[in-house]
């Protein structure tokens, strides 16, 4: 699961988007939403919606750094941790 950036174009004003994203691992199925900003309504409503679009709940979530989700960085860099877990 991430945020990303891009440029769109809405009723031919160019705006700066902000996506949601998050992939499955075992079936490679995608989810992406636009928002206008990486907010903590967007993270939740994202996560809502991409469940609803999978049609269930992973069993777990990798978050590459997302400002909103990760407020520091614990153990070695770029070392996957296992936040959601049944």
């Amino acid at each position: 699961m991430d945020f990303g950036e891009a440029v769109g174009v809405i009723d031919g004003v160019r705006r700066k988007m902000h996506f949601f994203c998050m992939d499955l691992l075992q079936s490679d199925a995608c989810f992406v939403k636009a928002y206008p900003a990486e907010t903590t309504e967007a993270f939740l409503d994202g996560h809502v919606s991409a469940f609803a679009f999978f049609g269930g709940v992973p069993l777990s979530i990798l978050y590459d750094n997302t400002k909103v989700a990760v407020a520091r960085i614990c153990g070695e860099p770029w070392t996957p941790v296992r936040v959601v877990k049944r």
